[in-house]
């Protein structure tokens, strides 16, 4: 296959589908003619005659010879489907290598518009109605000394970003997880600072209630005791 196209893949689907239904179809008629055998048998009756197994010796050979057509219809048919997956496979790799030259084309052309974007610009830039370069007192090496470092910035980025680009995807990917479990962490800690404040001020506050109910008690208890006192001298 000289030129493949994506849309013979599609026909290839297309034809297992339907080899797929024939395949079923072709095993409920197996299933069909054995049950019909099992019915037609002599045996499976209640009460038999001979007329029924004379019969029976007619239709068995027949049904016999339909299911082996069945099953050879059904081996033509896995056939089928098993040449039909080797060629969807060679076709997926021929498919494959071809967009990898398509990808090569394009690398190519990029590399080109990459070369050339800058020196269109640098002319355009000095091509502008406000001062042309020829009424410039300086010459075409200003062309030139614009456009080359322009060029290989432009170009020293691009490489960068072709082959370090991914590296730096990660970087910034961890730098903010980074940042975020440290947010995390510090929230956390905040919290529990917080908590922990929280459970002093009422730690301080039931300690200071309880030393004024003890105050409470002890007041009352002089109180009494006095009472008892000025009870006993009267």
């Amino acid at each position: 296959m000289k030129h493949p196209r994506t849309r013979v893949l599609r026909k290839i689907w297309r034809m297992r589908e339907e080899l797929s239904l024939v395949s079923s179809i072709n095993a409920q008629q197996q299933e069909l003619l054995k049950n019909y055998l099992r019915i037609l048998e002599p045996c499976t009756f209640r009460a038999t005659t001979f007329i029924r197994a004379a019969r029976f010796r007619v239709e068995a050979p027949f049904i016999d010879t339909q299911l082996r057509r069945a099953q050879s219809v059904r081996l033509r048919v896995c056939d089928l489907d098993s040449r039909l997956e080797d060629v969807s496979k060679h076709v997926s790799r021929m498919l494959e290598i071809q967009q990898e030259n398509n990808g090569n084309a394009i690398i190519v052309f990029t590399i080109v518009t990459i070369i050339f974007l800058p020196l269109s610009w640098a002319t355009s830039y000095l091509g502008m109605n406000t001062s042309d370069i020829r009424g410039l007192a300086q010459g075409q090496w200003l062309f030139w000394l614009i456009a080359v470092p322009v060029t290989t910035v432009v170009i020293g980025l691009a490489g960068l970003v072709v082959l370090k680009g991914e590296t730096i995807r990660e970087f910034f990917i961890r730098r903010e997880v980074a940042k975020n479990r440290q947010n995390s962490a510090a929230t956390g800690i905040a919290a529990k600072t917080r908590l922990s404040t929280r459970i002093t001020e009422l730690s301080g506050g039931r300690k200071q209630a309880a030393i004024m109910s003890d105050n409470h008690l002890w007041r009352g208890f002089r109180r009494r005791t006095t009472m008892i006192r000025g009870d006993g001298e009267v």
